[in-house]
Order: C-alpha cells, then structure tokens, then sequence
C-alpha cells in the first residue's frame, strides 16, 4: 500500500511520519530534491540531491512517479523508491501528493494540519532558516494547501502533539491495511 502523508510547510511532517515508522515498521521513501543540502542533512537518509539540469533529464526519462516546483526549488518521488511488495510512505507536498492520487486514486491519503495559523507561524518561524517574505509566502501556501487537504485527502489529522497524531496515523495505517 502507498501512503501519502502531507501538509504544509512547518507543520511537522518529518517528525510524525518518523515516529510513524518507528511504530509501524514502514519505510519512508526518500525523496529527490535540486535545492541545495543543509547542514547535518545525509544524501540518501534526508534526500537524494541532485542539481536541476539532472533533475530535469530524469523527469523526461520518467524516473519520478511525482515531481513538483516547491519554493523555487525541484521535490520529487523517484519510483525506484516504491516497491510492490512493501508499505512505503510518502512524506510530499500537496501538488505531488494530488499527482499521485490521480494516478493511484487507492493510496491511502492523509493530511497532516496544525492546530491553528498562529502555532504553524510558530514554528517555521522557530526554525530560523528563512527570512520573513519567505515565511509569509510559506503562510499564505498553507491556507491553500489546508483547503486542499480538508477536501481532497481521506484522513485529516491535527497535529496539536506529535505523539497523539502519530499514533492517530499509525492507528489509521493498520485499520487499511488490514482490510
């Protein structure tokens, strides 16, 4: 089974989809980036980093089961990283996630969402790598990318504390699979 985990920029995908993992014993799919590599990130664990001319050159090979422009920069699926015999998880944005859902309309969908606008500006802002138009424009994407989750992803799921969510997930992951 595919599982498409999203939502938007900040809301802590990266943090319940591991603790997912952990629970379930399901991998989760390393995805393809062109933007540059951050400090105390590992190739092949955070991303796969390729530049974007190569990036590009494999999207017309057809390597990518989904791709997107996020934030000026390449994100993608390569299919290499799917299997047919295992659960894999998806951890992507909404555009790739709404490309693979058309395209395997029987992956299980769930959207991550935070507890309000004000925890989300929070926590990118906690962050502390983007200036202030980038974290705005990271914003006004979520409310979108909020609408988009509410109507179109099976499963919604608030993400108020990471545990109580990736227990949610992890409980949503087990009832599907066992049908």
């Amino acid at each position: 089974m595919l599982i498409v985990i999203s939502g938007p920029s900040g809301v802590g995908k990266g943090t319940v989809c591991a603790k997912v993992s952990q629970a379930s014993g399901i991998r989760i799919a390393v995805s393809a980036t062109s933007r540059e590599q951050r400090k105390g990130e590992v190739e092949g664990r955070d991303y796969y980093y390729i530049n974007e001319e190569e990036f590009r050159l494999r999207i017309e090979r057809g390597d990518f089961l989904e791709y997107a422009v996020v934030y000026g920069n390449y994100y993608g699926t390569l299919k290499s990283e799917i299997k047919d015999d295992e659960n894999v998880i998806l951890e992507i944005d909404t555009q790739g996630a709404m490309k693979v859902l058309k395209a395997m309309p029987e992956a299980l969908s769930i959207f991550l969402l935070p507890p309000s606008m004000e925890e989300l500006r929070k926590r990118i802002e906690t962050r502390g790598r983007e200036p202030a138009e980038v974290i705005e424009a990271r914003l006004k994407a979520a409310e979108a990318e909020i609408d988009t989750g509410k109507r179109r992803y099976k499963f919604v799921v608030t993400n108020d504390d990471v545990n109580r969510a990736a227990k949610e997930i992890t409980n949503i992951i087990k009832n599907a699979t066992a049908n």
